[in-house]
């Protein structure tokens, strides 16, 4: 009888069942000998194969169980546990160990929730978490040697740890978000900042401290107002290094030298949540050693408006406009130090150029003076990133009296090609040849006239001596050719006569000037001779005959 009534229950059981499916799926999907899942469901409308009702169970390729989770209905309800299967060699003796121990109800998590962390095959505690139907109560979270790192409640008191169990923050939770009294600590147990949030936000002042106690900075922030509405900042040694404000829509930040206490800068600001760093009105760079001043106006697009520089009297030295598009217009004066860096102080330039743009921002001719207000050059330049310059091709630069000291070209701010030198007598000094801003050669004073004297030497010898013969000047094949037997051929023997007299001193010559004046005379007995090809000749034959002397020939030919 009572081998017949288990039978009956074992019957009911499979019949009470009977509606669940065993459904599998496989690694090896031919052979079906690898198992990945297996779970049961019921039907359910729409769905060919149900929804999930009891257990479900994954499996890794080896045949390890690694995942189990509980269902009713389609949705988690029950226990969920996840097992360790990252395949990391050296944590192969956590393989199969608990790493996640869950609860569900209805589909959320439920319950006590326990996430652990395998360290070189031990397993340990990561986190706990307290869920109410999907909602964290609470959560407390350890560092790997045990120690906890936080503890945070969705309502309540909030604390975290650093490693060596040193409380590092405390703040309060409302429904999730931050609220009230908010303490940071340093290391060594030193409050690190301190004061009030609302709504997950800064609310009210707040301190900042060091790790010795001093005060870091202070600051104030009002719900109704982006950004803080006042900010101050000190130095290690408490000195006041920077202070912002919010006045009328604009927030105004200051800027002190921690040595000295001088203001180095003012910002004029507008921060939004479009604007991380916000948008810069005007922005003021003070040199208070110098007494110097640059002030940048922003247009609305964060862009310049203009630039102005100014020295320690205030008197506007430099700077200069932009258009609506945002290209420099007009006339613009920037600064040079000795050193060749374009500076904003003008304490320390000592040189400025004045840049001529077009109206669309093209450099179109470049001015150099000193800090009198002397030329001292003129260029070009090609405008770098950064409203940086550098000089580019014809370039020439002057003594303080206006002569000429230097010209030649620039290739990306370096000399190039040739330059040449002169002395203030406007006399040439020497010449240098470049690339790329390195001297390659320079030829001397000495150098330069010897070059020209011999130049000058070899010139008059190869066009005048043997003057007679040289029939591929057309003026002495006229006179050889057509005007021999003629009287015009007497005009030719006589200035032959002068051609021979000058040239028979070019080699008691020593310098350039001597040659000049030899080849001024050559070149008008050159003139006369050609001038006598047409020209009516009258008297001139018979006198030339009979003049026996150089000088009267002179007189006669060239006269």
């Amino acid at each position: 009888m009572k081998n017949l009534l288990l039978i009956l229950l074992v019957g009911l059981a499979i019949e009470a069942n009977s509606q669940l499916t065993t459904y599998r799926t496989y690694y090896d999907a031919l052979t079906r000998t690898k198992l990945h899942e297996e779970w049961t469901a019921k039907p359910s409308p729409n769905r060919a194969r149900g929804v999930k009702h009891g257990l479900y169970k994954e499996f890794d390729a080896a045949g390890n169980l690694i995942r189990e989770m509980q269902y009713a209905d389609g949705k988690q309800n029950g226990y969920s546990k996840t097992y360790y299967f990252i395949p990391d060699p050296q944590q192969r003796p956590c393989y199969g160990k608990l790493i996640g121990d869950f609860n569900f109800k209805n589909g959320q998590r439920h319950g006590t929730q326990k996430d652990y962390r395998c360290d070189q095959g031990q397993m340990s505690l990561a986190k706990q978490t307290e869920y109410n139907e999907g909602q964290i109560l609470s959560e407390v979270s350890y560092y790997r040697n045990g120690a906890k790192e936080y503890e945070k409640r969705y309502n309540g008191l909030n604390k975290e740890w650093n490693k060596g169990g040193q409380l590092i923050a405390e703040y309060n939770l409302v429904n999730g978000v931050e609220s009230g009294l908010k303490v940071l600590y340093h290391d060594n147990g030193q409050v690190k900042m301190k004061g009030q949030m609302s709504d997950g936000n800064y609310s009210g002042d707040w301190v900042a401290y060091n790790a010795d106690g001093s005060v870091l900075s202070r600051f104030t922030k009002d719900p109704d107002v982006y950004y803080f509405t006042y900010i101050e900042r000190y130095s290690s040694k408490g000195t006041l290094i920077e202070k912002t404000e919010y006045v009328d829509g604009l927030h105004y930040m200051i800027q002190y030298d921690s040595l000295t206490g001088g203001m180095t800068r003012e910002d004029y600001r507008i921060y939004s949540s479009e604007t991380k760093w916000g948008v810069t009105k005007q922005k003021i760079l003070h040199y208070p050693d110098a007494g110097a001043m640059a002030k940048f106006n922003y247009n609305e697009r964060n862009g310049y408006n203009s630039i102005e520089l100014y020295d320690k009297e205030g008197n506007r030295v430099g700077g200069g406009s932009f258009s609506s598009e945002g290209y420099p217009t007009g006339e613009f004066i920037v600064l040079r130090n000795p050193e060749n860096d374009f500076v904003w102080n003008y304490a320390e330039a000592n040189r400025l150029y004045k840049i001529n743009f077009n109206e669309t921002g093209d450099i179109i001719g470049v001015e150099e003076f000193d800090k009198n207000n002397t030329l001292t050059g003129k260029g070009m330049f090609w405008s770098n990133p950064g409203f940086q310059f550098v000089e580019a091709e014809a370039w020439e630069y002057y003594y303080s009296n206006g002569s000429i000291k230097e010209k030649g070209t620039f290739k990306n701010g370096r000399k190039d090609d040739e330059w040449t030198l002169y002395n203030q007598d406007g006399s040439l000094k020497a010449i240098q040849q470049y690339s790329s801003g390195e001297l390659k050669k320079e030829q001397s004073t000495s150098e330069i006239n010897a070059k020209a004297f011999a130049d000058a030497k070899n010139d008059l010898i190869s066009r005048y001596a043997n003057y007679e013969t040289r029939n591929r000047n057309p003026i002495v094949q006229f006179y050889q050719k057509r005007a021999k037997g003629t009287e015009r051929y007497i005009i030719f023997e006589k200035g032959l006569v002068l051609v021979n007299h000058y040239f028979s001193r070019v080699q008691n010559c020593s310098d350039i000037s001597c040659l000049e004046t030899i080849r001024k005379d050559l070149e008008l007995v050159e003139s006369a001779l050609k001038k006598y090809q047409k020209q009516s000749l009258g008297s001139l034959p018979v006198k030339l005959r009979l003049a026996k002397k150089v000088e009267k020939i002179e007189q006669l030919l060239l006269n």
